[in-house]
């Protein structure tokens, strides 16, 4: 009798990772890498309801339209600065994960070059107490913005390195207490790229 009650079970956990497997492969790491920081739930949640490569192709072209500060420009600077700052990210962020993937990653993609930036060796050697802030034990980088629109002005993230191998972890996130719309990314986006080309 237990036998016919668990085969549904058994079955919806063998269909199950099927299922989430069969989005192509470049349609999964667009969405987990290339949009990781941009879309919205919703947006993913119709993304991988798609059936075929045609309607993924449109939902993506349909993605950086709605993103386009000028859209009677046939160039998305939107999109052009998200891919530089991606790759900026993966070539000067890498740690023990990918640069998009860690929280200084994440930040540049989203916000791009801080205004100021400070970057701390920290550790006892240095004569540091070891009874001092995790930011001044242990390797920091510090960084500030003047203001990001829908969070405020002078922000201020803070990474520490604890392990001293290079992943650097953000202390405290000052976006978490409201997260800007994709609205204000685009903003301060195009903000950013007419300011820092790095």
């Amino acid at each position: 009798m237990y036998r016919f009650w668990l085969l549904p079970i058994l079955l919806c956990g063998l269909i199950s990772p099927l299922v989430a497997q069969s989005l192509p492969a470049a349609y999964q790491k667009w969405l987990d890498e290339d949009v990781r920081y941009l879309i919205r739930d919703s947006e993913r949640s119709d993304f991988e309801k798609l059936m075929t490569n045609q309607q993924r192709d449109n939902f993506i072209q349909e993605f950086w339209d709605r993103r386009n500060p000028d859209p009677s420009s046939t160039e998305n600077s939107f999109k052009r600065e998200h891919y530089r700052r991606l790759a900026y990210a993966n070539q000067n962020f890498a740690g023990g994960l990918a640069g998009y993937k860690n929280d200084r990653g994440r930040i540049y993609i989203l916000y791009g070059m801080p205004d100021q930036r400070e970057q701390r060796p920290g550790g006892t050697d240095l004569g540091i107490p070891a009874n001092a802030p995790l930011a001044l034990r242990f390797p920091s980088d510090v960084w500030r913005y003047h203001f990001i629109e829908g969070v405020g002005m002078d922000v201020l993230f803070e990474f520490i390195d604890t392990c001293r191998c290079g992943d650097y972890r953000l202390s405290a996130d000052p976006t978490r207490k409201s997260k800007p719309s994709t609205k204000n990314n685009r903003q301060v986006m195009v903000a950013k790229d007419v300011h820092h080309k790095n």
